[in-house]
């Protein structure tokens, strides 16, 4: 009958919402220092050695006493050397930034290979970023790109599901469908805060207002930079209270405090002068 199909349409759409905008899980942590996740891209990268994400300090700390003791450089958790030739990387003692680009080329694809037979989810993203940013002496290449994202995805990534939101949105090696977009960034908020912050902007645009500050919110509160300037905005315009601004200002400040550390603030100061 048509008004229960209409009960249970507002019902799913209701648990939709519950499970949207519920508390999200704990931010991943570095397995080094054990301190959140930074958010930039540059502030965290996967191994392909042992398919960890490290934070761009414990990387840089490992980096910097390798280049002072006069040693190869080696992975800061399960430490296999990150370059083809050790001899080679040697020799550059006096060059930190040097010593930071002597990643592996063939050695890093033997190991991706590796990672991705048993099922390495990271793995599959990561080499879609290689493709997607023409990394390594690989040549661009969107149409792979989504391809690997979308193995990613059905892996478990949650990076990988909003790498796949965003080629969807902006049409990057398929076809444009916000609706496809729009649902994967709801499949990877969970664990993924720019995938919260562009779902809000997406609703932003249909008009929804309330949702996207909803969304704004959850990931201003988890120390998403932009999506608390999307609330300042808001805020300015008059659709946010004084009361919940400030609720999220507090909230963005403990956790980027959560998230610092000197080493990352000193790694960050270098790369930023690179």
């Amino acid at each position: 009958r048509p008004e229960h199909r209409q009960k249970c349409q507002d019902r799913a759409a209701q648990l939709l919402d519950e499970k949207l905008f519920a508390d999200p899980p704990p931010k991943e942590e570095c397995p080094i220092c054990f301190l959140p996740m930074p958010y930039g891209t540059k502030e965290s990268t996967y191994h392909e050695c042992c398919g960890k994400n490290i934070c761009c300090g414990c990387i840089f700390g490992t980096t910097r006493a390798a280049v002072d003791a006069g040693t190869d450089i080696k992975c800061a958790f399960c430490r296999a050397t990150m370059s083809d030739n050790p001899s080679v990387a040697v020799g550059d003692q006096h060059d930190l930034c040097v010593r930071l680009k002597k990643r592996m080329s063939s050695l890093l694809f033997i190991r991706l290979k590796k990672r991705m037979s048993v099922g390495d989810a990271e793995a599959f993203g990561y080499l879609g970023e290689i493709y997607s940013n023409g990394m390594y002496g690989i040549p661009q290449n969107a149409t792979k790109a989504f391809e690997l994202w979308s193995k990613a995805a059905d892996l478990g990534s949650m990076t990988g599901r909003c790498n796949l939101a965003i080629a969807y949105e902006n049409g990057y090696g398929v076809g444009t469908d916000l609706a496809k977009a729009k649902y994967h960034y709801e499949f990877a908020i969970g664990g993924n805060d720019l995938a919260r912050f562009n779902l809000g902007v997406l609703e932003l645009k249909s008009g929804n207002v309330a949702r996207a500050t909803k969304h704004w919110m959850i990931s201003a509160m988890r120390g998403h930079d932009g999506s608390l300037r999307n609330l300042r905005r808001i805020y300015v315009k008059g659709h946010l209270s004084k009361d919940d601004f400030a609720k999220a200002l507090r909230a963005h400040k403990d956790s980027q405090d959560d998230m610092k550390s000197e080493q990352r603030d000193f790694a960050k100061t270098f790369y930023q002068q690179r």
